[in-house]
């Protein structure tokens, strides 16, 4: 089978400055499945674990809450920009609650509402940036991030067939509000002084 890598038609994104951009050697492998469908494109930005040694990356997923949820919800609206699917972990809180997605109404051109079995048990303000992100394990206190970011796309990538990406060892000055997914706190622990935000 051909090993394809094709990349869009050039997009001007100035997330930051390009000069400070460090880029990891080669390319890294990575699996497209954990993609939502329909989704042939991965954009300039977006977090990634990597495995240095194995030259594999993992998307590390996210998404930012749209509209408050009460301590009973089990429906919570989100940014349409995310990639979580059903059957997957979801949380807001290290050592909170993490419960599978049971549903996902992409119906609504505002955002998108991403339904779990069970509530995650905490009253939500959208006016306080509340991100989500995707954990290992399931339960009332037990989340934990099942992809820990320590790396960046450094430009936007259409996947054909097999697919590798292009990573960053080091940016600075990433301008969080251009970014195309929410960035938790938790991301920003792990991608450490390597990855500026401003």
């Amino acid at each position: 089978m051909q090993f394809v890598i094709k990349n869009p038609d050039p997009i001007k994104k100035e997330l930051w400055p390009e000069e400070s951009v460090y880029k990891l050697t080669g390319g890294f492998t990575f699996d497209r499945s954990v993609l939502k469908d329909g989704v042939d494109m991965l954009e300039k930005g977006a977090l990634f674990a990597a495995d240095y040694a194995n030259k594999t990356a993992k998307l590390v997923k996210t998404a930012k809450l749209h509209a408050n949820a009460t301590n009973a919800a089990t429906d919570y609206q989100v940014g349409k920009n995310h990639q979580f699917k059903v059957g997957e972990y979801f949380a807001a809180t290290k050592g909170g609650a993490a419960y599978a997605i049971t549903a996902v109404d992409t119906s609504n051109a505002a955002y998108d509402v991403i339904t779990l079995g069970t509530t995650l048990g905490v009253a939500l303000t959208a006016a306080d940036d509340v991100v989500f992100f995707e954990s290992s394990a399931e339960g009332a206190d037990v989340a934990a991030e099942k992809n820990v970011a320590n790396t960046v796309l450094i430009h936007d990538q259409k996947l054909e067939e097999h697919n590798a990406i292009n990573l960053a060892a080091r940016i600075f000055e990433i301008i969080e509000s251009k970014l195309p997914y929410a960035v938790h706190a938790l991301n920003k622990t792990s991608l450490g002084d390597r990855f500026l935000f401003v």
